[in-house]
């Protein structure tokens, strides 16, 4: 299998969500993503949390290389290491349950300037639209969460995030209780460049 992709701040936040190597929940250790087979250029679900945060977005693929039969299958990446800030392009080649990542930034657009290795990690991944709230706006006077999480999502998402937005909901299995904080991150000079993350009870 093979595929290109431009979305970096999607797959920089997804490093970010995905669990640390010594999550017993080792599945929680990689991205899962999916590829759809569209009518013109295929399409992709990128999906990654550490259970206490998670990020969905839909990256766009190019130079797609992939048996048929694989389509609308997940599979879990874990690929070691940080993708720099300055990333403009990453070619995935996977062969087995081994790959690398190719990082290629606008300065070396032919030549990558790093090779990242990776893992398809041989599990199945949650279902991780159970732990997404019931999208009813939850009114508290007093809240507390960990900044220490949004800071770091802020990072992936752009080296300068201009405004970020809460919204709390309630708990999709306890209406009387918080359950999911959607944050929205914004950057001013793009108006089309927002993300959102979704933190669940254990961020607070």
């Amino acid at each position: 299998m093979k595929f290109s992709t431009v979305s970096i701040r999607d797959f920089r936040l997804a490093q970010v969500c995905k669990a640390p190597k010594h999550e017993v929940r080792y599945f929680l250790q990689g991205f899962m993503i999916k590829f759809h087979e569209g009518t013109n250029d295929p399409t992709a679900l990128l999906v990654s949390t550490d259970g206490t945060r998670l990020c969905k977005s839909e990256p766009t693929i190019s130079d797609l290389e992939i048996e048929e039969e694989q389509f609308d299958k997940e599979m879990i990446i874990d690929v070691d290491g940080v993708i720099p800030k300055l990333t403009t392009k990453l070619t995935f080649e996977i062969n087995g349950s081994k790959g690398t990542v190719s990082v290629y930034t606008g300065k070396s657009p032919t030549r990558p300037i790093k090779v990242l290795p990776l893992t398809v990690i041989d599990a199945t991944y949650p279902d991780w639209q159970q732990v997404l709230g019931s999208g009813n706006p939850l009114e508290r006077k007093t809240i507390a969460f960990n900044p220490n999480l949004l800071a770091d999502m802020a990072t992936a998402v752009n080296s300068k995030t201009d405004m970020c937005s809460l919204t709390f909901q309630q708990d999709k299995y306890s209406p009387s209780k918080i359950g999911v904080l959607k944050v929205h991150f914004y950057n001013y000079n793009n108006a089309d460049d927002t993300r959102i993350i979704r933190l669940m009870p254990g961020a607070m």
